[in-house]
C-alpha cells in the first residue's frame, strides 16, 4: 500500500504540473507589467512536526498522528500563497495530501499518519521558485506503523452553483448567464488548500471552463469552475471529485441548460470546417498513443461549402495547453479537396491539448473548429526541464545487473537482479547507488545529464562522483564504505536540484597478517631459519605486505585503508608509504632505510582502519648501517676578511666555514670527527684549534645532529686567498690512549715521525704516536676561496666624477646629474659593500637624492666598491652676484677694465679665459662653478717593499701623503680659507687665522681683495681648529709597532700612525648658461699666408722696394686693421673686416670678401676660428648641438657636432674654412652661420658675412 500511495503521489504531482497547477502569474525574471528585474530571491524552508496538543514531536502512531508544518520565508519574511510539495523519502507513514499552500503566516500543513510499516523516515518539503530553483527542507521521524490498511480520515466534498460573480445560488445556465461552480474540500471539518479537484459532466449537456475540468483549492478550501450552457438543451449533472490514497470523495450538482450555445462555431451559413488529428498510421492519439518526438501528428482541416470543397483558402492553426504546430506561422492553404495540412509535435508539457483551426471569409465571418489530443510533452529542451530526484542504496546486486540499462529501464530490473534496497550495511560491502532524474513536466526520466554525488562517509566510485543518466534517467555509482562506520549521508545534485539519503555503516569482523618481504637467513645446511632475516642494506627497499581476511578466512574484497609507521620512519631515518588501500584483501607499503641503524631492527606497525576498533599488526625489519662517504662544503659566513687589526663595521676578521658529512645514502653523519687545515698559513692566518692533554694542537670538530661541522678562520696580516681542507676521521681509528692521535695530513704525519730536534718548530705533535688515515680510505673536501684584504679604501684608489660636468643649470633649478664614486683598497680590490661615502659642495646640493624616504642623503653606500649619488642645481650658485664683476662683459673691480674685450662692440668670450683670482692678484673669481668634495674614511697609500702586507719603516712616499681635506672653491689645489694653516712636519703655523671685515680695506672677502678661496672650509680631522698640512707619515691601520717610533741612532726613518684619514677626490660641476657668446678670429699667420703675394709686391721702378700697398698691408695685418682692396684706401672694397683682440696672435674677424679683381688685394679662401662660451666664459652645456651652414661661398669643415663634458676655464673653439665657389650660385652676398641648440631647446646663432662674385 505505501508503494502504491507513493506512486499515486508522483502521478498526481505530474498531472498537476502538466495541467499548469501550482503555477505562478509572475513573469519569469520580471513583473506583470513587462518590466525587468535581475533579482532571484532566496527562500528558506523549515519543517517541524507537532502532536495534537501543539508540542513538537517526531514520533507518530495510529493514535497520535503528527501535523507537519513547513514554514516558507524569504529575507526573514513570511511568504504566503505558495505551493509546498511534501514527499516521504522511504514511504514509511502516509500523508493526507501531497501539497498545500502557505497561509498568511507562511505555513503549509499536512497530516502525517503512522502507515503500516514501522521504522525511521524523512519528510521532504520543497518549493520551486519562478526562476526554476528548488528550495527544500526536511524533517526526520519514526513511526510505529500501526495504522490499519485503510485510513480513518474523513474527507468531504461539497459542490454548489452560483450566478457568475455573485453568491446567489442558481442551477439554471444559459449562454448569457453562466454559473460559478464552487467545490469545497474539507478534512475532519477543516478546509484543505492546494488540493486538486476534478469536475466532470455526466453527458453532453453543458460545458466546463477551463476545459481540463481541474482546479486547486484556495485558502478557503474552494476549487472554482465555470459552467456554460453548451449546445445541447436539457438537465445535466456536474460531479466534483477529490482522490487521496486511492480513495475518491465527491459531490454532484444538478442543473438545466437551454443549449443556447448551440450555434456551431464551425459552421457559417453553408460553409463548414472540420478538423482531424492522426498519427502516421492514421490512428488517433490517446494516453497509450500520445504525440511525441518520434510520433508526430498530422492535422487536417477540411473546408466545405454545402459539401463542396473550397480550395485556396487560408486556414490558421493554434494549440491550447500543449503541442506545437509546424510551420511556426501556423497557416496553410486548402487544396482541391478543401483540405489544409499542418504537423503537430508534442510541445513542452505532458497531458491533454487542443488544436484550434480558424477560417475567415472575405466578409469577415469567422468559423472555428477544435480537436483534442494527448501529448507526451517530450519536445521540452532538457535545459528547461525541472527535475525530481530519487536515490536508492542497493546491496547484493548481481555483477552485471545494469548491463542492459540502455535498452531496459533499471526500474524493472533491479529487484530481479538480487538487489536489496538498504540504508544499513557493513564496512566490507560495496553498495550500488541508483539515482533517477525525472522530468517533472512529463514524468519521464531525463537522459544525458550529469548527476553529481557526494558523501560525507565512505568513498564514491568513480571518485569524481559524477555519472551520466541513461535513456531512462538512471545514473549508477558505487559507494565504498572502506574503513568507516557510523551514520552518513549521500547527496545527489542534478539540474540544480539536490536530494540526500541517510545511511549507516556497521563494522565488519577482520583477521590481519603482515610480512616484511625479506629473505630468511640460512643454516649450515642451507635451510631457512624461521624468524631470522637477512638485514636490509642501507638505502635498500623492501615491501611490507598486509593481508586482510574475513571471519571465514576469505580475502576482504572491499577496499580498506591501512596506515603504516615505524620508529625509524618517525625519526626520519626510514621512508615508507604512510597509507595504502587494500585490493582484494592485500595492502602493501614500500619501506626504504634512510640512515636507520638499530641493533634490534626497526618495528613496522600496520593499522587496518575498519570503521570500528582498528586492527593493529607488527613486523620487525633488521637493517644495516650506512658508511660515511662524502664531505660537502656548505658556506662561509664571510668570503672576504679584513686584515688582522683592520676590522670594523662591515669588515670582519673571522669567518666561520661549515661542512656537511654525509653517508652513502645522502644522510647526515652525526657526532663524527672531522679534521681541518689551511692551504696556506703565510702572514699569520690560522684556524681555531683544540689542544689535547698531551699538548697536541689540531683543528678538529665533531659533527652535530645535522652532520654539520663548523671551523673558524682567523685573518692574518697578508692579503691572500686560501681554502680550508676537511677530512673525516673514522671512529675505529681514534686511539683510546689520549697521548696518541690520528691525522689525515701526510706532511704532518711525516714531520712527527722525525726526532723532536729535527722537527719544524711550528709543527705540533702528540706526546705518543701519531697515525695516518690511509690515503685510499680518506674522505676529504675543500672549501671555496676565502679572501683576506684590508677592506679599507686607500688614497690613490679613490675616484669620483659626475656623469655630466657642464650641466645646463645656470638659469634652471632642479636639474640633476649622477655622481659615481669608486673605491678600492691597497691591493686594488673593491672595498666591502656598505662602505659609507660622504659628499659636500659649495654650489647646488649633493647627496643620495633618489626619492626614497628617510635614507641618509648626505652619503651613499657602496656595492661592489661603487656607489652613486646625485648633484642638483639650486642655490647657492657660487660667485654669480654682480658685485664680483666676473662676467665676460663685466668691469673687473680690481682693475676697472672689462674682463673680455668686445667683439665689434658686443660681449664675447675671453679666448684664454677670464683672469682668475686664484692665480692672479688682479683677477676675479670664476663664476657658476661648483666644487664637489667626496670623502671616505680610509688610509693613505704606501709602497709595501717587503710584501708583508704591513707598513714598515722606509716604505713612505710623499706623493701619497695627504693634508686635511677641504673644498677647493678656487680650484688651485691649495687651502685658501680663513682658518690658520699648521705644518705638522715643522710644527709651525704657516698662516694665521683671518676674518671677513666688511668695509675694511684689507677685507679678504671683498671683491677687491678676494682670491676666490676665502670661503673654503676645512675637514678638521685632528680637531686643532686649523688646516693641517701633510704630516710626513703614513696614516693607516697596517702601521706596525716598530714603525711608530724611531730607532736609536737612525738618521732618517719614515714613521706611521694607526689613524684613519679622509681619503678624497674632488671635481668641478659647471652651471652652464644656455646663451652662446661668440667671437670669430683669424690668426695673423693665416693672413700673412693668404696675402703672401701682395705682401711681397715690389715697385716696377725698383724691385728692391715694396709697393705702398704691400707696406700698408703689412701694417694692417700687424695692427688688425680692416684690409681694403687697396691697403689703407677705405674708398675701395673691404676684403676683411678686422679689429684687434686681447690675444696678439689673432684678430677679430667681422666679414670676408673672396671676390676676384684684376688688381689689388684679394682672397681665394680663408681659414678662421670661432670661440664660444656662456656669460661666465664657462663651456656651454654638454650635448649642446652645434651646426654649421652657409648660403654663399664654399665651406669646408664639420657640418655639426655635440659639445663634450668639460670644466675648462678657457673658451671653446673650432676651425672653419671658406673659399670661392667652384660653380657660381648667382648670389654675391650671404652668411656662414654657426648655430648652438642646448638640451633645453635654446638656440643661439653666430653669423659672419661672406661676399663673392655671385
Amino acid at each position: 500500500m505505501p508503494l502504491l500511495r507513493w506512486l499515486s503521489v508522483i502521478v498526481f504531482s505530474s498531472l498537476l504540473v502538466a495541467c499548469g497547477g501550482g503555477g505562478s502569474l509572475e513573469k519569469e525574471g520580471g513583473s506583470l507589467d513587462g518590466g525587468n528585474t535581475t533579482d532571484n530571491p532566496t527562500y528558506t524552508i523549515t519543517v517541524q512536526g507537532y502532536s495534537a496538543d501543539g508540542t513538537e514531536s517526531n514520533n507518530v502512531t495510529a493514535d497520535q498522528p503528527l501535523m507537519i508544518r513547513a514554514s516558507l520565508t524569504s529575507s526573514n519574511s513570511d511568504v504566503t500563497g505558495k505551493k509546498i510539495t511534501f514527499s516521504l523519502a522511504d514511504n514509511l507513514g502516509t500523508l493526507d495530501q501531497p501539497s498545500a499552500l502557505t497561509n498568511s503566516e507562511g505555513n503549509a500543513e499536512v497530516k502525517l499518519n503512522a502507515g503500516t510499516q514501522a521504522g525511521a523516515d524523512e519528510i521532504i518539503a520543497s518549493f520551486t521558485s519562478s526562476s526554476g530553483t528548488v528550495f527544500s527542507g526536511s524533517f526526520s521521524f519514526s513511526t510505529a506503523g500501526d495504522n490499519a490498511q485503510t485510513g480513518d480520515q474523513t474527507f468531504t466534498v461539497t459542490l454548489n452553483g452560483f450566478v457568475k460573480g455573485t453568491q446567489t445560488s442558481n442551477n439554471e445556465v444559459t449562454a448569457g448567464a453562466p454559473l460559478d461552480l464552487v467545490a469545497t474540500l474539507k478534512r475532519d471539518d477543516e478546509v484543505i488548500s492546494g488540493q486538486r479537484v476534478t469536475f466532470s459532466l455526466a453527458d453532453d449537456i453543458g460545458s466546463l471552463t477551463p476545459s481540463s475540468g481541474t482546479a486547486l483549492t484556495n485558502n478557503d478550501g474552494n476549487a472554482l469552475m465555470t459552467l456554460t450552457a453548451g449546445d445541447v438543451a436539457g438537465a445535466g449533472i456536474v460531479t466534483a471529485s477529490y482522490t487521496v490514497s486511492g480513495e475518491t470523495y465527491f459531490d454532484t450538482f444538478a442543473f438545466t441548460s437551454d443549449g443556447s450555445e448551440s450555434d456551431d462555431s464551425s459552421v457559417s451559413g453553408t460553409v463548414t470546417l472540420g478538423v482531424s488529428i492522426v498519427d502516421a498510421s492514421g490512428l488517433p492519439f490517446s494516453v497509450e498513443n500520445p504525440v511525441s518526438k518520434d510520433n508526430k501528428g498530422t492535422v487536417t482541416a477540411t473546408l466545405l461549402d454545402d459539401e463542396t470543397p473550397l480550395a485556396g483558402q487560408l486556414i490558421s492553426f493554434s494549440t491550447n495547453y500543449t503541442g506545437k504546430i509546424t510551420p511556426v506561422l501556423g497557416t496553410a492553404l486548402t487544396d482541391a479537396n478543401g483540405e489544409a495540412f499542418v504537423t503537430l509535435s508534442s510541445g513542452n508539457s505532458k497531458g491533454a491539448g487542443q488544436v484550434v483551426a480558424t477560417y475567415t471569409d472575405e466578409s469577415g465571418n469567422t468559423i472555428t473548429k477544435i480537436a483534442g489530443f494527448i501529448s507526451s510533452g517530450d519536445d521540452a529542451p532538457i535545459e528547461n526541464a525541472e527535475a525530481a530526484l530519487d536515490i536508492k542504496l542497493l546491496k547484493g546486486c548481481a555483477a552485471d545487473w545494469d548491463a542492459n540499462r540502455y535498452t531496459t529501464s533499471l526500474e524493472t530490473t533491479y529487484l530481479s537482479s538480487g538487489c536489496v534496497v538498504v540504508n544499513q550495511f557493513s564496512s566490507d560491502q560495496l553498495i550500488d547507488v541508483l539515482v533517477k532524474v525525472t522530468d517533472t513536466s512529463s514524468g519521464d526520466g531525463i537522459e544525458g545529464i550529469i548527476a553529481e554525488l557526494s558523501t560525507d562517509l565512505g568513498r564514491l566510485l568513480p571518485e569524481s562522483g559524477k555519472a551520466l543518466t541513461d535513456p531512462f534517467g538512471f545514473a549508477v555509482l558505487k559507494l565504498q564504505p572502506g574503513a568507516n562506520s557510523g551514520a552518513g549521508e549521500v547527496s545527489v545534485t542534478a539540474k540544480s536540484v539536490t536530494l540526500s539519503k541517510a545511511f549507516e555503516i556497521a563494522t565488519a569482523e577482520l583477521n590481519v597478517e603482515i610480512t616484511n618481504g625479506l629473505y630468511n637467513k640460512l643454516d649450515a645446511s642451507g635451510n631457512p631459519i624461521d624468524g631470522e632475516y637477512v638485514p636490509l642494506a642501507a638505502g635498500a627497499t623492501t615491501v611490507i605486505t598486509v593481508s586482510i581476511f574475513d571471519s571465514n578466512g576469505n580475502p576482504i574484497v572491499t577496499p580498506l585503508d591501512v596506515e603504516f609507521t615505524s620508529g625509524c620512519v618517525e625519526s626520519g631515518l626510514a621512508v615508507m608509504d604512510s597509507k595504502a588501500t587494500s585490493i582484494s584483501g592485500v595492502a602493501t607499503a614500500t619501506y626504504r632505510t634512510n640512515g636507520c641503524n638499530t641493533s634490534q631492527g626497526d618495528t613496522v606497525t600496520a593499522t587496518v582502519l575498519t570503521g570500528g576498533t582498528p586492527k593493529v599488526v607488527n613486523v620487525n625489519v633488521p637493517v644495516s648501517a650506512a658508511e660515511v662517504s662524502s664531505i660537502e662544503f656548505i658556506e662561509a659566513t664571510e668570503n672576504v676578511l679584513a686584515l688582522k687589526g683592520t676590522g670594523g663595521v662591515s669588515r670582519k676578521e673571522i669567518s666561520q666555514l661549515t661542512f656537511k658529512l654525509t653517508d652513502e645514502i645522502g644522510n647526515a653523519a652525526k657526532q663524527k670527527r672531522m679534521d681541518f687545515r689551511l692551504s696556506s698559513t703565510n702572514g699569520g692566518i690560522s684556524l681555531s684549534e683544540v689542544t689535547d692533554a698531551g699538548g697536541y694542537s689540531h683543528a678538529s670538530v665533531s659533527t652535530d645532529s645535522e652532520g654539520l661541522a663548523r671551523i673558524q678562520v682567523n685573518a692574518g696580516f697578508v692579503p691572500q686567498a686560501v681554502r680550508v681542507q676537511a677530512c673525516y676521521i673514522p671512529e675505529e681509528l681514534i686511539p683510546a690512549d689520549q697521548n696518541n692521535n690520528v691525522t689525515c695530513w701526510q706532511e704532518l704525519y711525516l714531520e712527527c715521525q722525525k726526532a723532536e730536534a729535527e722537527r719544524n718548530g711550528n709543527v705540533s705533535c702528540p706526546v705518543g704516536e701519531l697515525s695516518l688515515v690511509s690515503l685510499d680510505e680518506q674522505v676529504v673536501s675543500v672549501s671555496d676561496l676565502v679572501s683576506i684584504s684590508s677592506g679599507l679604501p686607500d688614497g690613490n684608489s679613490f675616484t669620483a666624477g659626475p656623469t655630466i660636468i657642464n650641466i645646463e643649470a645656470l638659469n634652471y633649478i632642479g636639474d640633476t646629474t649622477d655622481i659615481s664614486v669608486y673605491l678600492a683598497d691597497h691591493f686594488n680590490n673593491p672595498v666591502p659593500d656598505g662602505t659609507a661615502v660622504y659628499l659636500t659642495t659649495e654650489g647646488g646640493a649633493v647627496g643620495t637624492l633618489d626619492g626614497a624616504e628617510f635614507n641618509p642623503q648626505l652619503e651613499c653606500n657602496t656595492v661592489d666598491g661603487q656607489c652613486v649619488a646625485q648633484w642638483r642645481s639650486q642655490n647657492p650658485k657660487p660667485f654669480t652676484e654682480d658685485k664680483w664683476g666676473n662676467k665676460i662683459n663685466s668691469i673687473n673691480p680690481k682693475t676697472g677694465v672689462i674682463n673680455c674685450d668686445l667683439y665689434f662692440g658686443s660681449a664675447a668670450p675671453c679666448m684664454a679665459g677670464i683672469r682668475n683670482a686664484a692665480f692672479f692678484d688682479d683677477g676675479v673669481p670664476l663664476g657658476a662653478r661648483s666644487t664637489v668634495l667626496v670623502t671616505a674614511k680610509g688610509q693613505e697609500s704606501y709602497i709595501d717593499i717587503n710584501g708583508n702586507g704591513r707598513f714598515d719603516t722606509n716604505e713612505y712616499y710623499s706623493g701619497y701623503d695627504l693634508p686635511e681635506a677641504f673644498i677647493d672653491h678656487n680650484e688651485n689645489g691649495f687651502y685658501d680659507g680663513l682658518a690658520a694653516i699648521y705644518d705638522p712636519v715643522s710644527g709651525t703655523v704657516t698662516k694665521s687665522t683671518e676674518f671677513c671685515q666688511e668695509g675694511d680695506a684689507t677685507d679678504p672677502c671683498s671683491p677687491t681683495n678676494t682670491n676666490a678661496g676665502q670661503f673654503e672650509e676645512n675637514w678638521d680631522i685632528d680637531l686643532n681648529g686649523m688646516h693641517t698640512l701633510a704630516d710626513g707619515k703614513y696614516n693607516g691601520l697596517v702601521c706596525t709597532e716598530s714603525a711608530t717610533t724611531p730607532t736609536v741612532g737612525a738618521t732618517f726613518e719614515s714613521l706611521c700612525t694607526k689613524e684613519v684619514i679622509d681619503i678624497r677626490d674632488t671635481f668641478e660641476i659647471v652651471m652652464s648658461g644656455s646663451e652662446a657668446y661668440t667671437r670669430f678670429v683669424v690668426t695673423k699667420a693665416e693672413l700673412r699666408n693668404r696675402f703672401a703675394s701682395a705682401l711681397n709686391e715690389k715697385t716696377a721702378a725698383d724691385p728692391t722696394v715694396f709697393t705702398d700697398n704691400a707696406m700698408q698691408l703689412g701694417v694692417d695685418i700687424a695692427q688688425c686693421n680692416t684690409i681694403y682692396r687697396q691697403a689703407g684706401d677705405s674708398s675701395t672694397a673691404v676684403i676683411l673686416d678686422l679689429e684687434p683682440t686681447d690675444n696678439t696672435d689673432y684678430c677679430d674677424l667681422g666679414s670676408i670678401n673672396i671676390t676676384t679683381a684684376m688688381v689689388g688685394n684679394q682672397l681665394a679662401a680663408l681659414s678662421f676660428e670661432l670661440y664660444f662660451s656662456d656669460v661666465y666664459n664657462n663651456p656651454l652645456p654638454a650635448s649642446t648641438a652645434v651646426s654649421v651652414s652657409t648660403d654663399n661661398g664654399d665651406y669646408s669643415g664639420t657640418s655639426g657636432f655635440e659639445l663634450p663634458n668639460t670644466s675648462q676655464t678657457s673658451a671653446m673653439s673650432f676651425g672653419l674654412t671658406i673659399s670661392r665657389e667652384a660653380e657660381a650660385n648667382k648670389k654675391a652676398e650671404g652668411n656662414l652661420v654657426v648655430q648652438f641648440t642646448t638640451g633645453k631647446g635654446l638656440v643661439t646663432s653666430a653669423p659672419i658675412a661672406i661676399s663673392d662674385d655671385g
